[in-house]
């Protein structure tokens, strides 16, 4: 499925939210024709409406990213071993469903939690050392955008897995440039969800 990652980027407009929600029938065809993705109707069309909520919420001042930290009040959570789902999974599961979602069930939740620090079940002895992904507030420029549009939008598990890599570049590019000294972190104003 990472094969398709640059398929996917651009058959869905880089990710760009504002661009997926006017997607229309004649583009459901074109991606229903494109062997470079997953060609799922209910998927595509999920990814459609997915876009289209992201941008009424924010336009409405919902940020997307403070929706997701609200349910651990701002603060990574210590996870279990070889979890796939916990009942917070699934209460923000619940919710993105009430809001009109698809494909948000409590595993693809709890995968993006993951990757983006909502929740850190990395053991001392893996690359992150134990530590959450991303400490809240912590700014990570194109991967927060894309990776939040992922899972508003519903795109599927190959999906936050190529997320996930992102923010692996992006920190690990960002470490060798503080170890470098030519560059320190920036501060945002929200993280992904």
């Amino acid at each position: 499925m990472l094969r398709k990652r640059d398929a996917f980027r651009e058959a869905f407009a880089g990710f760009d939210p504002r661009r997926v929600a006017a997607f229309g029938p004649e583009d459901i065809e074109r991606l229903m024709g494109n062997a470079g993705i997953v060609r799922a109707r209910a998927k595509i069309e999920a990814t459609i409406r997915g876009a289209q909520i992201f941008n009424t919420m924010q336009a409405r001042g919902d940020d997307f990213a403070a929706f997701c930290w609200s349910f651990t009040r701002g603060k990574p959570i210590q996870g279990g071993a070889y979890a796939t789902e916990s009942e917070l999974s699934a209460s923000i599961s619940k919710e993105l469903k009430r809001r009109g979602f698809k494909f948000v069930g409590p595993t693809i939740v709890y995968a993006r939690m993951q990757a983006v620090g909502i929740v850190n079940d990395h053991s001392t002895s893996a690359f992150a050392g134990g530590r959450s992904r991303q400490a809240k507030g912590s700014a990570m420029p194109e991967a927060v955008e894309v990776t939040t549009f992922r899972l508003a939008a519903g795109l599927t598990m190959q999906d936050f897995i190529v997320a996930n890599r992102d923010i692996d570049a992006w920190r690990y590019r960002s470490r060798a440039s503080s170890r470098a000294g030519s560059a320190s972190e920036t501060t945002a104003t929200s993280s992904t969800c």
